[in-house]
């Protein structure tokens, strides 16, 4: 796996873990509502479980999922962190730091860094440019 594609990855493994964090909520917060009403106390029709414990399943389940994720999700950081100690310049590492592992938008970068959406995109290309070199590569694939 390249670079590149690592730091997309550890991108995409923090949208997963978000959105399993906010199905989580939800289902708390369902089963919460649930546990008011006797109905749903009440086991469900032919020897099926009630609602409530269905749903608490559902959040063991889901509870699982997000340590499988998180799991992944820092083993994946620590790696980007390592190919930011390798790349060259400060602004690149610094660029690499608040995209990819803070998380923060292009606007956010863009005032923090003081800079404009053109000298923000040429940044991006020579940072992603300067991962994609072989040394990085080489030592990702190690």
């Amino acid at each position: 796996m390249n670079a590149h594609k690592l730091l997309n990855e550890g991108y995409r493994s923090f949208l997963k873990l978000e959105g399993t964090l906010e199905t989580l909520r939800r289902r708390r917060d369902i089963s919460m509502t649930a546990k008011g009403c006797n109905y749903f106390l009440t086991p469900g029709r032919r020897g099926h479980s009630s609602p409530v414990e269905a749903a608490v399943e559902k959040i063991i389940m889901t509870e699982n999922r997000l340590y499988v994720l998180a799991g992944k999700h820092i083993s994946i950081c620590k790696k980007i962190r390592e190919i930011i100690s390798r790349i060259e310049g400060a602004e690149k590492r610094m660029f690499l730091q608040m995209r990819y592992l803070d998380m923060m938008s292009w606007n956010e970068i863009m005032s923090k860094l003081n800079i404009d959406c053109y000298e923000l995109s040429r940044l991006k290309r020579l940072t992603l440019l300067a991962v994609d070199d072989t040394e990085v590569n080489d030592y990702l694939c190690k």
